[in-house]
C-alpha cells in the first residue's frame, strides 16, 4: 500500500508585506477606475448634439 503524504503538507500564508501591497494595489486600482468612469461620464454629459436630428434620414 502506499502512504499517503497529506500529514507533510502545511499552509502556507503570505507574508504581511504582501497582503498590503496587494490591497494598496487593489484600492489603487479601485481609484483609478472610478476617476476613469467620473471623466468618461462628465464628457459625455458635456457634449452637445453634432448633427440635427432633422438632417438625417433613417430607413
Amino acid at each position: 500500500m502506499i502512504r499517503d503524504t497529506s500529514l507533510q503538507d502545511a499552509l502556507l500564508t503570505p507574508p504581511p508585506a504582501q497582503k498590503a501591497k496587494r490591497r494598496a494595489l487593489l484600492v489603487g486600482a479601485a481609484v483609478a477606475l472610478a476617476a476613469v468612469a467620473i471623466a468618461l461620464l462628465s464628457n459625455w454629459s458635456a457634449s452637445e448634439r453634432s448633427v440635427s436630428a432633422s438632417r438625417l434620414r433613417i430607413a
